[in-house]
């Protein structure tokens, strides 16, 4: 395997063929969607001021942390984590704010979680949407870890959804496993 100028092995760039090349790849602007442009901007200013270590990027799970103060406190006040969810958003939207952010330069570790709003139209191709999100990271900042969390359960019960599910979280799962910068973490049980 050769390293190519950026430092990164050409093998861990395969999938950044699949840029662009379906809904979960392409990143996109969420247009008309009330308040997403203000707290994205919110978000780039945080980004811009922020002596943080770690990122919280993805949906409204990662979003919704800000209820739950004594989580905050608890596990991610030491690092001074920026919280950069969006409820809504899909794996496209994450990777068009994925593109636009400067990251703060004491940046160590970024958590991604996304990917259940596309489950009920998409194909588990949504596990290349995810990666994207990580490569973006890492090609801006090479010495960033990145976390990938697995896509949790949906529905009480096994059905083609949570089949999706799984094949993502294992698409995911066997990426992130030949990459040095990236971590797989899964705590869904069948």
């Amino acid at each position: 395997m050769s390293v190519l100028q950026n430092g990164m092995r050409e093998d861990s760039l395969y999938r950044l063929r699949d840029y662009g090349t379906s809904t979960t790849t392409t990143p996109s602007h969420r247009k008309n969607t009330l308040n997403w442009d203000d707290t994205f901007k919110h978000q780039l200013k945080v980004c811009q001021e922020s002596k943080g270590s770690l990122m919280l990027i993805g949906d409204s799970l990662i979003a919704g942390l800000t209820r739950y103060k004594s989580v905050l406190k608890r596990y991610f006040q030491e690092y001074h984590t920026i919280n950069c969810g969006i409820g809504g958003d899909r794996t496209q939207n994450v990777l068009w704010r994925a593109e636009r952010m400067i990251l703060p330069s004491c940046l160590k570790n970024v958590i991604i979680h996304c990917g259940l709003n596309n489950i009920s139209e998409d194909s588990p191709d949504i596990a290349s949407g995810i990666i994207l999100i990580g490569m973006i990271f890492i090609k801006k900042s090479p010495k960033v870890t990145i976390t990938i969390t697995g896509i949790i359960p949906k529905g009480l019960h096994y059905s083609k959804t949570r089949s999706k599910i799984i094949k993502v979280n294992s698409l995911v799962k066997k990426f992130t496993a030949i990459h040095d910068n990236l971590i797989y973490l899964d705590d869904m049980h069948d």
